[in-house]
């Protein structure tokens, strides 16, 4: 049974009469991160940072050691990932972590349910592992179960939860380890979706492939099959980025332009309507799009000029727009943000960097995921404190 990524992380924790603050104060005062932050990543209820010296940090939920500071305490403030160094990039899935290192090793903590942490064990991690036998990696993506790998020389590994062929090796049997992707080569972008039920990949021709569950046109081939193995999404050319959500897909073109399909029930494809579709749609407004990302059932996306535009679901505040319950079937612009340079998006919240190395959060904080120190939910950006 897979554990409901959405739910309610409650922990009780009591040692030698000390509760969970007690604990922690102890474990953790007078820690500070360094400065210099590079890189953040959101997950489902916990967020991490990656500073310029290669450590790694991170608030929020740590039900499952998602934080990898060697407890499951969560925590408002931030914390560090133990025993990670020199790292390159870090991706945040929904219960878990990953970390990739400049030498090409990948590292990973938290649940480990299916295998998604791809150790060979379905045990939890409370602190960073290596991966045996995955080396030459560049970037990981990782959804709520499983997990994509790609490496410098164009290919990809999967591991973790495959019952709908979402790692793309022609069956639906789960893997403890990475096993190669069937058929794609000189691949240079990968996107686990958020629900851990497809994949998506980019070529270097500019083509988008696709595997896994179907249900909602998600693969954007025009059909509603399942496919345990890659298969190119429709249409779509000159393609320099790709973002896989939930049950929707997106791309970005060369022009600037954005394309998606897949699920539409709350107007996360951006096109006006709530109409699902099974091949790629062009996205209204706006143009000028360097860089997208995909939610749970929301999109963001970054333009030239440093500004950020959202739209979707909206009941946790995730759009910014100052407002909630409230969705879009168009983009919206985030309020309060200018010259960003940077987006990421989680589950249900989104954070942005400015060019002057702030971040600002916004969406649910019912585990203090957005850095501001409460656990209040925000409908407009709040700055991430702690970096």
């Amino acid at each position: 049974m897979l554990p409901s990524i959405g739910m309610a992380l409650v922990l009780l924790f009591s040692m030698s009469g000390c509760g969970e603050e007690d604990r922690r104060g102890v474990l953790f005062k007078g820690v500070v991160a360094p400065p210099g932050i590079v890189m953040v990543a959101g997950g489902r209820e916990h967020t991490l940072a990656l500073m310029a010296d290669g450590t790694v940090w991170g608030r929020g939920s740590n039900f499952y050691g998602e934080l990898g500071d060697g407890t499951t305490l969560n925590s408002l403030t931030l914390v560090q990932t133990v025993g990670l160094g020199d790292v390159a990039t870090i991706a945040a899935g929904g219960l878990f972590s990953m970390a990739v290192k400049k030498d090409g090793t990948v590292w990973a903590w938290g649940y480990n349910g299916f295998g998604a942490l791809g150790d060979g064990t379905t045990t939890d991690r409370w602190s960073p592992v290596q991966l045996q036998g995955l080396s030459d990696v560049t970037t990981v993506s990782i959804s709520g179960y499983h997990t994509l790998a790609l490496t410098h020389a164009g290919t990809i590994w999967a591991w973790g939860y495959n019952a709908r062929g979402q790692l793309g090796d022609g069956t639906i049997e789960d893997r403890l380890t990475p096993v190669p992707v069937a058929g794609l080569t000189n691949v240079v972008a990968v996107s686990a979706s958020t629900s851990g039920q497809y994949s998506l990949a980019l070529k270097s021709d500019g083509s988008v492939w696709a595997w896994g569950s179907n249900s909602s046109g998600e693969l954007g081939d025009g059909t509603w099959l399942e496919r345990s193995t890659p298969a190119p999404v429709q249409g779509l050319t000159d393609i320099v980025s790709i973002a896989a959500a939930r049950r929707h897909g997106m791309a970005l073109k060369r022009d600037g332009t954005l394309w998606a399909w897949g699920a539409n029930y709350y107007g996360q494809l951006g096109n006006g309507t709530r109409t699902s579709t099974r091949a790629p749609v062009k996205v209204q407004e706006p143009s000028g799009v360097i860089s997208l990302m995909g939610g749970e059932d929301h999109s963001v996306a970054l333009k030239l000029d440093g500004t950020v535009w959202t739209w979707g679901v909206n009941d946790q505040g995730q759009l910014g727009a100052g407002r909630d319950d409230i969705d879009s079937v168009i983009p919206l612009k985030v309020l309060r943000l200018t010259e960003v340079s940077a987006i990421s998006a989680a589950w249900t919240h989104a954070m942005a960097m400015k060019q002057d190395g702030t971040v600002w959060a916004w969406g649910l904080n019912n585990r203090g995921q957005l850095g501001d120190g409460t656990t209040t939910n925000r409908n407009i950006p709040a700055e991430f404190l702690g970096l």
